[in-house]
């Protein structure tokens, strides 16, 4: 078992260019219109879908994933739940293998804080709403037809085809071999292994929330901000107490040590 006093504490600088993510994630699906991309040649018409008295009558459920990430374990063998104060509960979920493609075009999704990416054949899309690095906002979009439609908004062209990878080349591949634990019934401790000898791992908070269907969109905003910050609030203590669990020091996104080692493209 090593100790928290065996992790070295490292201030990691490095430009906040191909990804500052993974932090706080949004499930929902909205649009943002901004510029044009004329490398993104869609070849399907927009059909606007006329169904907003229907929309308008429905719930609209958001799942929000608040994510703190830390360098690494402190302990090789967290199972044990041997440190001071212990886990009040700590449920293993075992390990799993991700393999992720991520895709761009001449860097106008990154550089405009949206990362598209392939997960063991899964489509998805994470668009920046805010933050920073350390606790960042990020919508996030999992069905083709979404992100495609959110491409053709962007971009202000035609929607494209997930068979024609969105009209986007790949730009990152890499494997990670991620263990997970349920840690007092609700925190999700990750660990993240990638094929290029990275690790980081991550403490997340999963809510699911009824927005309802009177209020504002400004006035969900005011209550989505208000309980991704407790949500926060409530990571930040639960990785003060068992502080012993987690190496200080700054972390890294895997794409970001990606790219700094030269890899991709």
């Amino acid at each position: 078992m090593k100790s928290l006093h065996h992790c070295q504490e490292q201030q990691l600088h490095f430009q906040i260019s191909k990804l500052r993510s993974e932090s706080v994630l949004i499930h929902y699906t909205t649009t943002q219109p901004q510029r044009k991309c004329p490398s993104l040649q869609l070849k399907t018409p927009i059909q606007h879908p006329s169904q907003e008295s229907h929309q308008a009558s429905t719930p609209k459920m958001l799942l929000l994933e608040v994510e703190r990430k830390f360098r690494r374990l402190a302990v090789d063998k967290l199972h044990l739940n041997s440190g001071h104060p212990p886990f009040h509960s700590l449920l293993y979920r075992g390990q799993q293998t991700i393999h992720d493609t991520y895709y761009d075009s001449a860097d106008f999704l990154s550089t405009r804080g949206v990362w598209i990416r392939r997960r063991n054949n899964n489509w998805q899309a994470k668009i920046r709403r805010g933050g920073d690095y350390s606790n960042s906002k990020f919508e996030e979009l999992s069905t083709p037809a979404a992100i495609s439609a959110y491409l053709a908004e962007l971009t202000g062209g035609t929607r494209t085809d997930a068979r024609d990878q969105f009209g986007l080349t790949p730009m990152a591949s890499f494997t990670t071999v991620r263990e997970s634990w349920t840690a007092d019934s609700e925190f999700t401790i990750v660990q993240d292994v990638t094929d290029f000898g990275h690790t980081v791992g991550e403490v997340e908070l999963e809510l699911r929330w009824d927005c309802g269907v009177d209020r504002t969109e400004s006035e969900v905003e005011r209550c989505r901000a208000a309980k991704m910050a407790e949500m926060d609030e409530r990571i930040t203590a639960f990785m003060r107490r068992y502080s012993w669990a987690f190496c200080a020091g700054v972390p890294k996104g895997k794409l970001t040590a990606y790219f700094e080692r030269g890899l991709g493209k």
